[in-house]
């Protein structure tokens, strides 16, 4: 099932909540919509499943007009935050539900339970009722149920906002590969960046109801777009700055942008991703910024590390391996010089 979004706007009294959005989802597909809270993600994806009309535009499945025809006949399955399981239905009876709606035969229906709860890997627990289970169990349930009735389209609205990071982290590559499995053409709400990376074929970041960009993953993290892609995915950096002669000069820190060799003066600002400042002893680049540790954060395979810039007072945020922590000896304290391996600045009017 492939899906177009045409021109879509949406207004819920003066506010808007979408603004000519206009996208293509290709057959078999997995999209996020990420974006932050109020972006419009969640309404247009109600809009896709048929559970909002749009005020202008269309939706169309394979090139047919299906904006006012209802969630059901569009067949779509939902999976929600909240789970919404029947509490008094065990496992299995809560995925035949749709079926039984739809009046199939007893022994078509058992089949196509058995194989959806060997699919999410719950045999064992089929005949328990959903407070006996775990909130990512609870959320594998739902997702069985809404892939019972073989829908065209699955939507998916922050299915692991409610669980915890382990959980959440588990459930995603869990979702990917049951997306691989069943090839179902899928778009999935999230304001977590590195949850619509590690799922989605594509990803769409929205904004005040606009779609800032639209990209793979790897696409947008590299390419942005625009200041607020760049500011919105990953840690950044920011310094606002003025620029001439390649020269940017934020509060008395100096970076090089010969991609402006002009004598013209523009305020610009620059973007630095915290994994793309690296920190030395010495201060051998004449542009090395002078800091003071302030924290240092192990997280697993990334130590984030708060400087202060010692002559303005800003904080900077820098990202190194533990290996490279303990390489340099590092230590809360300690006085030492950050430098770019790379940066980025967009500049009004003028490309780069």
């Amino acid at each position: 099932m492939s899906i177009s979004i045409e021109h879509v706007s949406k207004w819920f009294g003066r506010f808007q909540a979408l603004a000519d959005v206009n996208f293509d989802i290709g057959n078999g597909e997995l999209v996020a919509l990420l974006g932050p809270s109020g972006s419009g993600k969640t309404t247009l994806l109600r809009i896709i499943a048929g559970l909002e009309s749009p005020d202008e535009g269309m939706i169309l499945h394979e090139g047919k007009n299906v904006t006012w025809e209802s969630a059901r006949q569009r067949n779509v399955g939902f999976v929600f935050q909240h789970y919404a399981l029947f509490r008094h239905m065990t496992v299995f009876e809560n995925v035949a539900f749709g079926l039984r709606v739809r009046r199939r035969p007893s022994k078509e229906i058992r089949e196509r339970v058995d194989e959806l709860i060997s699919l999410v890997r719950l045999e064992s627990m089929a005949y328990r009722y959903p407070w006996q289970l775990s909130g990512g169990q609870r959320q594998r349930v739902a997702l069985a149920r809404a892939l019972a009735s073989e829908p065209r389209v699955l939507l998916l609205d922050e299915p692991f906002g409610a669980l915890d990071a382990k959980v959440r982290h588990e459930l995603r590559r869990w979702l990917r590969r049951i997306h691989d499995q069943t090839h179902v053409t899928s778009v999935f709400v999230t304001h977590d960046q590195d949850e619509a990376f590690e799922v989605s074929d594509r990803v769409v970041v929205m904004n005040k109801g606009r779609i800032e960009q639209i990209g793979t993953p790897r696409e947008i993290v590299e390419q942005p777009a625009n200041p607020f892609v760049l500011d919105f995915v990953g840690n950044v950096n920011v310094f606002p700055a003025s620029v001439s002669l390649g020269q940017a000069v934020s509060k008395g820190i100096t970076f090089r942008v010969p991609e402006y060799p002009h004598a013209e003066p523009r305020d610009i600002t620059v973007y630095i991703r915290s994994h793309e400042l690296r920190i030395d002893r010495n201060g051998i680049d004449e542009h090395a910024i002078a800091a003071r540790i302030l924290r240092i954060h192990p997280a697993g395979s990334v130590a984030r590390v708060a400087l202060i810039h010692s002559a303005t007072g800003k904080e900077l945020i820098v990202d190194l391996t533990p290996a490279e922590i303990h390489e340099l000896h590092l230590q809360e304290g300690d006085d030492v010089y950050v430098s770019p391996k790379r940066l980025k600045v967009f500049i009004p009017d003028y490309e780069i």
